[in-house]
């Protein structure tokens, strides 16, 4: 059993990992979310707590990378460092010329090739830079869909770094919480450091 929690999730998914009472979660992930203090700070049990991986993406303030790390650090110290934690940094993606139409395959080549330039030309954020060309004929054709709007807001929220861009590195997150799993209540160890610090997409994500 896999545990994985997004924003409020988070908090409920790191209280659920207390309870003995519960299936025991062999690993788990916390997107945007600092996890809850409560659980990383409370009585340890008689069961190690699951490997557990912190996911953040820069700007957020409720899962910041402050928050973050604190919460790291209590499951650590509650632990006696017998424990994986992991911390991964989504880095926006860079906008390059395919980057709309690899999310959105309705887009014509035209538009595509249209808001990237639009967009790479601005030097205001990617979302003020949709409402400041909102009158732009191409643009204006995109929004006036609610599908295409739809899509088009959540590339740009990924691109901006926000929640929607905690999709990103998908299978890097599977294959952690899975080569970090727990059998029969203990942790399958990849090296003999029972902790990993931070992991981060400017550093190596291999691990």
């Amino acid at each position: 059993l896999y545990g994985v929690g997004l924003s409020s999730g988070g908090g409920f998914v790191s209280i659920l990992s207390m309870y003995e009472a519960m299936p025991r979660i062999s690993s788990q992930v916390i997107y945007i979310s600092p996890g809850s203090m409560r659980a990383f700070r409370g009585t340890r049990g008689p069961y190690p707590y699951p490997p557990t991986l912190f996911v953040y993406v820069p700007g957020d303030a409720y899962g910041s990378k402050e928050r973050v790390l604190a919460a790291r650090d209590a499951l650590i110290e509650r632990e006696h460092g017998r424990i994986r934690v992991g911390v991964l940094a989504l880095a926006p993606p860079a906008l390059e010329s395919r980057t709309l139409q690899e999310h959105e395959p309705r887009f014509s080549a035209h538009a595509v090739d249209h808001i990237t330039q639009i967009l790479t030309r601005s030097a205001e954020p990617y979302m003020e830079t949709i409402r400041l060309n909102a009158a732009d004929d191409v643009i204006h054709q995109v929004l006036a869909d609610y599908q295409s709007r739809r899509a088009l807001e959540q590339i740009v929220k990924m691109l901006s770094g926000q929640h929607e861009l905690s999709s990103v590195h998908a299978n890097w997150v599977v294959s952690w919480l899975v080569s970090h799993r727990t059998v029969n209540r203990r942790t399958l160890l990849t090296s003999t450091n029972p902790t990993v610090k931070a992991t981060s997409l400017e550093n190596d994500i291999s691990r």
